[in-house]
């Protein structure tokens, strides 16, 4: 290995060359081009002596990211006609450093049919939903299910958390108003 190549243990990007054909052979997170290692992913490089191969590693956990199929948590941030904007904070039971953006349409609230998306969810609802959609790198969701839907909301007169008052009714304790939601059904359980 030259001094411009990938020592033992120094971080490297995909792409970059880390050693030469004649000295190792490509081994995980590497491949070879053109007489030349290169490495795969980004991560570190580690050097087997014994059979002479050489490898990238990544160093501790990777980012959490919500892919098709993860159930997912977030809170509304807005809520238009047709869909609803969603803080995604939780991928999993992991929390996530950077919240992701997610959208919920309003043909995936429910299996019936909803007139109007303000009656299933409003701003500042915590969800329990589940990845559907990564296309064109738009996290789409939904609530499809007993098992998601709204897990927290507040009331959208006092702003006082809302207690369950039947299938799919909320009702506040301080101004008595009663709401509609498309609650999940371990609605007031799960705590941000």
């Amino acid at each position: 290995m030259t001094e411009r190549e990938g020592r033992p243990g120094s971080f490297v990007v995909p792409g970059e060359r880390i050693a030469v054909i004649e000295e190792f052979a490509p081994s995980v997170g590497t491949f070879e081009e053109d007489g030349d290692i290169r490495s795969q992913i980004a991560g570190f490089v580690v050097v087997d002596s014994i059979s002479r191969t050489i490898s990238v590693l990544r160093r501790g956990n990777r980012p959490k990211i919500p892919r098709k199929g993860a159930m997912v948590v977030g809170q509304i941030s807005t809520a238009e006609s047709k869909f609803a904007n969603v803080n995604i904070f939780k991928v999993g039971k992991d929390s996530v450093e950077n919240p992701f953006s997610g959208l919920l349409h309003i043909t995936r609230i429910g299996r019936g049919y909803v007139r109007r998306l303000e009656d299933v969810v409003k701003p500042g609802d915590l969800i329990k939903g589940r990845v559907v959609s990564n296309k064109n790198g738009i996290c789409q969701l939904a609530t499809i299910g007993d098992a998601f839907g709204v897990i927290q909301a507040y009331c959208s007169t006092c702003g006082t958390r809302l207690a369950p008052a039947g299938r799919g009714k909320l009702a506040c304790a301080n101004c008595g108003k009663i709401e509609t939601r498309k609650t999940a059904e371990d609605y007031g359980l799960n705590q941000r």
